[in-house]
Parts: C-alpha cells; sequence; structure tokens
C-alpha cells in the first residue's frame, strides 16, 4: 500500500510560501531514465518534472482503482491558453516501432493530447468513447531511431480528464487491460508536496498547493529541501485560518530505493521535522 506522511502546523494570519524539509534519499543509483528492451510498466506519477501553463495539472491522491498513490489530472481554466506537460526520460534499448499505451479517465468521453520527444511534437492522441470515470487504456505508437536517452514528454488538453499508468511494449499485438501489469522498479524516485485541510487531526481535503522534486538532480544526498507552497492559481487560492497538514510522498520507490522524512536537530536549521515559512 502506498505511504504518505505528514506535519501538521497551524496558521491564522500568514500565508505560507515553502517549507523546508530534511529528506534522506536512501538507494539511489547513477541511471537517470527508464529502458525499454521488450516493454515497460511506469507510474504516472514517476515523472521527472511537470511543467505548468495556464491550465494546470495536479496530482489527485486516493482515486478509486487507480494503481499508484493517485492519477494526474487536468485543469481547464482557458481553452485557448497553453496546456501543462508532464516529462519521463526513457531510453530504448533498441530501434523500431512501439506502442505507447495510457491508462486514463475521460469522464466527457474525449481525450486529447500532444506528445513530444526531445520537445519535438511526437503524435497526436485524439480518443473519443463512452462518458465514464472508469478507466480505460488508449493508445498510440511511433518510431524510435536510435538508442540514445530521450525526453518523452505528454500534453493532456482535455478538461478533467487523467492519466494513472503509462506502458510501452516493442509488441504491436499486445493489449493491456484491467489493472495490467505492476509497475516496473523505477531508475529514480518523484518526492510530491501537498497541502491539506485537517479533519480530527488528520489530512481532509487538498489544497490547490503542489510541488515536486526527483533524485535524478534534485534530492541526491541527505539534507533539507525546499518545496514550493503557493497556490497554483489565484482562483484557488484561500485564507489560511485553522490547522493544516503537509503530506509528502514518493513515487517510484520501493523495498531497495526508498525517501526518509527525518526528524533532525541540526543546530543550523533547529526546525525538527520541517520548516514553515512565509
Amino acid at each position: 500500500m502506498p505511504i504518505r506522511a505528514a506535519q501538521l502546523f497551524e496558521e491564522h494570519t500568514n500565508t505560507p510560501t515553502k517549507v523546508s524539509i530534511h529528506l534522506n534519499p536512501i538507494g539511489v543509483g547513477e541511471e537517470t531514465s527508464f529502458t525499454v528492451t521488450d516493454n515497460i510498466t511506469v507510474d504516472a506519477l514517476n515523472f521527472s518534472l511537470i511543467s505548468q501553463n495556464p491550465n494546470k495539472l495536479v496530482i489527485e491522491e486516493d482515486v478509486t482503482m487507480s494503481t499508484g498513490h493517485g492519477v494526474i489530472r487536468v485543469y481547464e481554466y482557458d481553452a485557448d491558453a497553453a496546456y501543462a506537460r508532464v516529462y519521463y526520460p526513457i531510453t530504448f534499448a533498441t530501434t523500431g516501432t512501439y506502442s505507447f499505451w495510457l491508462r486514463v479517465q475521460m469522464p466527457a468521453g474525449v481525450f486529447n493530447a500532444t506528445m513530444f520527444i526531445d520537445d519535438e511534437v511526437l503524435v497526436d492522441i485524439a480518443e473519443i468513447g463512452a462518458s465514464s470515470t472508469e478507466f480505460v487504456w488508449i493508445s498510440t505508437s511511433f518510431d524510435i531511431s536510435d538508442t540514445n536517452e530521450h525526453v518523452i514528454s505528454i500534453r493532456p488538453e482535455t478538461d478533467d480528464t487523467t492519466i494513472d499508468k503509462i506502458y510501452v511494449t516493442s509488441d504491436s499485438n499486445e493489449m493491456p487491460v484491467s489493472l495490467w501489469k505492476e509497475f516496473d522498479s523505477s531508475p529514480y524516485m518523484t518526492v510530491h508536496c501537498r497541502v491539506y485541510t485537517t479533519s480530527a487531526g488528520e489530512p481532509d481535503t487538498a489544497l490547490f498547493i503542489y510541488d515536486h522534486k526527483t533524485t535524478i538532480s534534485d534530492i541526491r544526498t541527505r539534507g533539507w529541501y525546499n518545496f514550493n507552497l503557493n497556490f497554483l492559481t489565484n482562483a484557488e487560492a484561500i485564507n489560511y485560518d485553522g490547522i493544516y497538514a503537509i503530506v509528502v510522498y514518493s513515487s517510484g520507490s520501493d523495498s531497495q530505493q526508498y525517501m526518509v522524512w527525518e526528524q533532525t536537530d541540526d543546530t543550523n536549521n533547529n526546525f525538527g521535522a520541517s520548516a514553515i515559512k512565509g
């Protein structure tokens, strides 16, 4: 079962802008990308980067029938404005044609997206199906002409659609169904940070705040790391007044590679588990 850690804090007058958290990455190697030989299954939340735009991508936890911590959901504020993108570093062991499958929800029966390879448009996805909150698998295919490391990015462009899982395969006849395969071991971790309201001392409802870091370059050694607590858009901002929770968890972790949120007595930063800053 996915594990999330939380620390409560109380705020009534100030608006926090960042939190410093003492983290210790365990078992992190030198690899920086997923490697596809025959096939690979990736948690959609195990990305290397989200680049936000006027239309946002936000991680949502506890989504029924999701396979990791949750899903990536599209929040559309202006259909004429730019959409956010999510990035995954991938190396293909051999050249050829690959099928790229996404496990998605499309409540309005439509899923539109653009895929890029190293910032060049790779393929457009335009899927039409039944309106439902059930997860379905959709696919596209593309040719890979070298065995270099690439960055595959996805720009979903339909409001309220989600992405849960990614499956890449060299077998054009293979069709994933239902939950499909377990996630393959990841070369890195993605650490997520959110702020929740609380109820009875437990995290309750997520605010429209999200930041992330990875062990590719951000978190390589034990130390203090800052996460942005600004609202992703002023349209969703609130005035703090009560007890809230900083919630942190990682994607891409397993028994050999995991993240520790440490309580520390660092004499230069005597904050304990974290420091909330305005």
